[in-house]
């Protein structure tokens, strides 16, 4: 735990050690034996905290440079991440909600992106949208209605030579 905690801050390392004890706690359950190393184990983590100034973005220039980034970055071949970034700076939508979108709720022609549920990453399926307002046209700018097309044309190419079926946008 300590050397990875060289690498990580003590809130996300404590996180780390509980899901491993619970994990432990359940194969116990199983009656299996193991031995709870996570007991009594003394956490010291490398990575300070990271301060509340730096969490955020703090300018229109910060902004522009964070998209132009995510622009740069954006390759399905490698990642998908830096595509849902860029939906979720471009539109200010939800994670579940960007993680949502399929091809159907994607009217580029009108330019606007239709939330009407969340996918849930932890559960790996659909959940209603979190409240009223939230089912909503979101409006896209021309930059995004270029960039979408493109990867879902990349999506259904690299799906298709793994052999998934998948509707969701990113």
């Amino acid at each position: 735990m300590n050397i990875h905690g060289e690498t990580v801050g003590y809130d996300y390392l404590s996180r780390i050690n509980s899901t491993i004890r619970k994990t432990i706690q359940l194969v116990q359950s199983d009656k299996i034996v193991l031995d709870d190393f996570t007991s009594n184990v003394e956490r010291f983590a490398g990575k300070e905290t990271q301060k509340n100034e730096e969490k955020y973005i703090h300018s229109v220039e910060d902004y522009h440079r964070l998209v132009n980034y995510l622009e740069e970055k954006l390759d399905y071949e490698t990642t998908v991440i830096y595509h849902v970034l860029y939906i979720i700076a471009k539109t200010g939508m939800r994670y579940g909600e960007a993680s949502g979108i399929t091809d159907d709720d994607t009217k580029l022609e009108d330019h606007y992106l239709y939330t009407h549920r969340r996918y849930n990453t932890t559960t790996w399926g659909w959940t209603k949208a979190k409240n009223d307002t939230s089912i909503r046209a979101v409006p896209i700018d021309d930059k995004t209605v270029t960039v979408l097309p493109n990867m879902i044309k990349e999506r259904k190419r690299i799906n298709s030579l793994l052999q998934i079926k998948n509707k969701a946008l990113l």
